[in-house]
């Protein structure tokens, strides 16, 4: 008793030293996700936004493939938040989409030159006097908010030269992707943006340095001193938004300012689905095997192997022997009835097999006639009456008064006698 407990104390002696050193010397850190995504809760995620998106009745769906996968019809949405460099044949087939009736979102600070969309290059000479101009009305507010958000992240600088105000962005240091991310996100401006519509600005902060150059056709949704930020152009039966302000979605920014109420009532429309781009942030579905093959291959297979199948079927081929010799199965089923039997014989065990016999009997009475396993023998032959003749129902009734248990054993020639009336009555009830 004493070895046992002491194996007990040095067990639990063992498990506390493995939990110690790991709490003291393993320290997990947590998953390190690159911006934008829509399932990161860093601060550089947007899974805030799109949650509330969710919350608020929006059907919201991740998208892992290709644009030109999206499927045809109408009344769908797709939100892109800063995505990678978008090729040419995917603007071609976004813009295809578009015309079924869709709607795309996308809110990137380099923005693509795309069907009436110009990036306008900040630095003529003309949008360098209206930054200074501007910042210069703003320099005192601006210099004020960055003194109580410099902790939060956002930080707006105060040039003593022209009295410009330059921020630095996102500040974060978490390093890694999301470092390099902060880094891009750098020299933002806290400005007044003015929305369609309403004659109130609201401050957010956007870079400086892009904007747009509206074609035929462009809605102007968001504009500051500089320009264009946000656009919308109708094309065929759906929209194209562009807002050059992907920071207003992450979740470590949606809430300052007024980022939030500039960027949401852009997603005031109900789609039948808000797909949320991550095939651009690298996170991609894999095609399948049949991906592989043109579709028109697939349907062509598929009717040459239901055509093959319907061939077999009429041409009765099947799989395994058609025919199964009797003798395979005649002979050992004959070699097992004499080896039982012998067995039976050389115990002496007559009683026993004229008892299965009975209850062999019995089991055929009750699914032909209805005559219950337990009736007394009378019972079963009135019924037998009823099928057969009077001399067929009394040996019924004599063969199973036989069968009540009785003691002594039963002689060979009374065992053979008995064993033929028995297969008799089972061979005709079965016939039944």
């Amino acid at each position: 008793m004493r070895k046992r407990t002491n194996a007990y104390i040095g067990l639990a002696v063992c498990v506390l030293l493995f939990v110690g050193l790991g709490y003291f010397f393993y320290k997990p850190k947590a998953e390190n996700m690159a911006p934008y995504l829509s399932f990161s809760a860093d601060l550089d995620g947007t899974k805030a936004f799109v949650q509330l998106l969710g919350e608020k009745g929006h059907s919201v769906e991740t998208w892992k493939l290709p644009v030109k996968r999206l499927p045809a019809g109408g009344g769908e949405a797709l939100l892109l938040v800063q995505p990678s460099t978008l090729a040419d044949e995917e603007l071609k087939a976004l813009g295809r989409w578009i015309e079924q009736g869709n709607d795309v979102l996308l809110f990137t600070s380099v923005p693509p030159a795309w069907d009436g969309f110009q990036p306008d290059e900040a630095g003529e000479p003309e949008r360098k006097q209206a930054e200074s101009g501007a910042s210069a009305g703003n320099a005192g507010k601006t210099e004020a908010k960055a003194a109580g958000e410099s902790a939060a992240g956002t930080s707006v600088d105060k040039e003593g030269d022209n009295g410009g105000t330059e921020a630095a962005g996102t500040s974060e240091n978490k390093g890694g992707t999301n470092g390099e991310a902060i880094k891009k996100a750098a020299y933002m401006e806290l400005r007044q943006i003015s929305r369609a519509g309403t004659n109130e600005p609201l401050e957010a902060v956007v870079k400086p340095e892009r904007r747009l150059e509206a074609g035929a056709g462009v809605e102007p949704l968001l504009t500051d001193a500089l320009g264009l930020i946000g656009a919308r152009k109708r094309i065929g039966g759906g929209e194209l938004t562009i807002v050059l302000a992907p920071n207003w979605l992450m979740n470590g920014e949606a809430l300052k300012h007024k980022h939030f109420e500039l960027a949401w009532p852009l997603f005031e429309r109900r789609w039948e689905t808000l797909r949320i781009d991550e095939y651009h942030h690298g996170i991609q579905t894999k095609p399948g095997l049949f991906a592989a093959y043109p579709a028109w291959l697939l349907v062509a297979g598929a009717q040459l192997a239901l055509a093959l199948a319907l061939w077999l079927w009429m041409r009765a081929k099947r799989i395994g022997p058609v025919h199964v010799p009797r003798a395979w199965t005649a002979r050992r089923g004959d070699e097992t009835l004499l080896a039982v039997a012998g067995w039976y014989e050389r115990r002496k065990l007559r009683s026993e097999a004229l008892a299965h016999s009975a209850e062999r009997l019995r089991q055929l009475l009750w699914q032909r006639w209805g005559v219950t396993p337990g009736a007394a023998p009378q019972e079963a032959a009135s019924a037998a009456r009823i099928h057969w003749d009077a001399d067929r129902a009394s040996r019924l009734e004599r063969l199973l008064h036989l069968a009540q248990p009785v003691q002594g054993s039963v002689g060979a020639r009374e065992f053979t006698a008995r064993v033929r009336e028995y297969g008799e009555f089972i061979a005709e009830l079965e016939k039944e």
